[in-house]
């Protein structure tokens, strides 16, 4: 049977980690040798770093400010060069999960009123970065008079963990709404960010 060359990047990268191996096309060289003992795509978080992968994470809380809606948002702009996944959001307040996007202007998060927001530091959840690399999703947060119109994917109460995955390719974002007017909005929400590679956007 003929060998066909394959090429992904992330790969590539975890072979050289893992076996400690050089060479343009790592897969052509030791397919032969690692059937059954080295699984590329993995869900061990230590294998990320080895595949260009980030783990990033942070807890949010926007203030409640008198007559408006308070809310934080995940947002992956548009020049990022990965997709977040969005892992884990467990609220620390009440409210709800909506999935927004594209945006019309880098940085922002259009469906809501808000033009102006805050902005939170994010933090890396590997100690083998910590102090290198900043993550490339940004939280903000702001007030806004109204509630967006976007879809709800839940509702969730105080302490309630919304655990399935989401993907935010480019110019996307995840927030979280406050359910009531004048009330504080916080989540705490841990993604990684994969490197864009041929495939996986539509």
């Amino acid at each position: 049977m003929s060998k066909r060359p394959v090429s992904v990047t992330r790969f590539e990268r975890k072979l050289r980690a893992i076996l400690g191996a050089a060479g343009s096309n790592l897969l052509i060289g030791v397919e032969d040798h690692i059937g059954g003992l080295v699984v590329l795509e993995t869900d061990r978080p230590e294998w990320a770093l080895a595949g260009g992968e980030r783990l990033g994470g942070l807890t949010a809380n926007q203030a409640a400010v008198a007559g408006q809606f308070s809310y934080a948002a995940l947002v992956n702009l548009a020049a990022s060069g990965v997709l977040v996944v969005v892992e884990q959001i467990r609220a620390r307040t009440a409210g709800f999960v909506k999935l927004l996007g594209p945006t019309l202007v880098a940085g922002a998060v259009p469906f809501l009123p808000g033009e102006l927001a805050s902005s939170f530091t994010t933090f890396i959840r590997d100690g083998r970065l910590v102090n290198r690399v900043m993550t490339a999703g940004s939280v903000i947060g702001s007030n806004v008079a109204a509630l967006s119109a976007e879809a709800t994917l839940a509702a969730l109460l105080i302490e309630a963990v919304y655990s399935a995955p989401i993907i935010l390719p480019p110019d996307t974002a995840i927030a979280f709404e406050g359910s009531a007017a004048n009330a504080a909005a916080g989540m705490d929400i841990s993604w990684r960010e994969v490197p864009l590679e041929s495939g996986l956007l539509a």
